[in-house]
C-alpha cells in the first residue's frame, strides 16, 4: 500500500490550472458543451473554485434554448461564484452578466414573438374548421408564445437578483437596467400584437401586472432615467381591429366581429378596391365608434345593418 502515490495539493493545483486553460480555450472557440464539461471537471476537483462556477455560468447561458432559457441555473452558478470570491468588484462583474443575459433573453423572445407567419397560418386553418373557437384554439396551440410566457418571470429574476443599491451606484449597471426596462415595454407590446394576430388581446389585469413589473425593474435607477420609461407606452390596443363592429357588439371577440374580420382578411384584402376600403374604414371608424358608444339609436341602426351583412356572409360561407 505504501507504493501507491496520492496526489498532492501541488498536483491538484497544476491539474486545475490545466483544466482552467482548456475551459478558457473552449469558451473562446464557442465550444460551449466542451467548456461546460471542463467547468464541471474543475468543480469536481475544487467545489469552491471561482473559475469553475464562473465558466459554468457562462457556458450554461451559451447552451440555453427558447424552451429552456436556464435562468435559474445561471443565477445559482453566479451566486456560487460570488460566494467563492466575495469582493465587490467581482460581484459587479457577475451582476453585469445577469443583466446582460436578461436583456438578451428579452430581445430574443421578442424576435420570436414577432415571427407570426406560422401562427397566422394556424389561425387561418382554425377559422375554416370552427370560426367561433378559432381564437381560443390558436391561443392554446401557440407553443412559442406559451414557452416564452411561462419563462418571463424567470427572465426577470436575473434583473431582480441584482441589488438596487448597487445599480444606483454603478453607471454601467444603471444603463443595462434602463435598457431592460425599455425592452420590457417592447416585449409587452410584442405579446399583445401576437395575440392580435389571432383575434385576441392582453386583458387589463395582465396589463396592470406587466406595468407593475416595469416599475419594479426601474427601482434603483436615478430619477431622470426612471422618468424616461413610462408605463403609458404599454398597451393592450387591438391593432387592425374592427372598431365600429367592436363598439356595436361590445367585444372584439364577439362571433359577429369574427365573421366581419374574416371577410376583411380573406376577401377584401385580395383586391385593390377592397384594400382601399379598409384604409378608408380605419381612417374614419375610430371617431364613429366613439359616437356609437354614446348614441343608442345610432347604435341600433348600425347594428341592424351589420346583422344583415353578417347573416349574408354566414350563408355564403356554409
Amino acid at each position: 500500500m505504501d507504493s501507491i502515490k496520492h496526489p498532492t495539493d501541488k498536483d491538484i493545483h497544476l491539474k486545475l490550472q490545466n483544466i482552467i486553460k482548456l475551459c478558457e480555450t473552449a469558451m473562446a472557440a464557442n465550444n460551449d458543451q466542451e467548456a461546460l464539461l471542463y467547468a464541471n471537471q474543475i468543480l469536481e476537483l475544487d467545489s469552491n473554485n471561482t473559475f469553475g462556477w464562473f465558466y459554468k455560468m457562462k457556458a450554461t447561458y451559451a447552451i440555453s434554448t427558447l424552451g429552456d432559457l436556464k435562468c435559474r441555473e445561471i443565477i445559482a452558478y453566479g451566486g456560487r461564484a460570488i460566494e467563492s470570491s466575495p469582493t465587490l468588484e467581482f460581484s459587479i462583474q457577475i451582476f453585469e452578466f445577469f443583466l446582460t443575459v436578461c436583456l438578451n433573453h428579452l430581445k430574443f423572445c421578442m424576435s420570436q414573438l414577432q415571427n407570426t407567419e406560422s401562427i397566422k397560418a394556424l389561425y387561418d386553418a382554425e377559422i375554416q374548421l370552427n370560426l367561433s373557437k378559432a381564437t381560443d384554439k390558436t391561443l392554446n396551440a401557440d407553443k412559442v408564445c406559451n414557452m416564452i410566457l411561462n419563462q418571463k418571470d424567470e427572465i426577470l429574476s436575473l434583473r431582480f437578483h441584482v441589488p438596487n443599491a448597487i445599480i444606483t451606484n454603478n453607471p454601467n449597471l444603471a444603463h443595462l437596467t434602463g435598457e431592460i426596462a425599455k425592452q420590457w415595454v417592447y416585449f409587452q407590446n410584442a405579446v399583445n400584437e401576437r395575440f392580435n394576430v389571432y383575434g385576441a388581446y392582453m386583458n387589463e389585469t395582465t396589463l396592470i401586472e406587466y406595468r407593475g413589473l416595469l416599475n419594479k425593474i426601474k427601482e434603483g435607477l436615478p430619477p431622470e432615467k426612471i422618468n424616461e420609461i413610462s408605463t403609458d407606452n404599454m398597451t393592450n390596443e387591438q391593432k387592425s381591429g374592427c372598431y365600429i363592429a367592436t363598439a356595436v357588439y361590445g367585444s372584439y371577440n364577439a362571433p359577429e366581429v369574427i365573421v366581419l374580420r374574416r371577410f376583411r382578411d380573406h376577401y377584401l384584402r385580395k383586391y385593390f378596391l377592397g384594400r382601399g376600403f379598409i384604409k378608408l374604414y380605419y381612417f374614419t371608424s375610430p371617431s364613429i365608434a366613439r359616437r356609437l358608444k354614446n348614441t343608442i339609436y345610432f347604435n341600433k341602426t348600425v347594428r341592424s345593418i351589420l346583422n344583415a351583412i353578417v347573416s349574408y356572409l354566414q350563408k355564403i360561407n356554409r
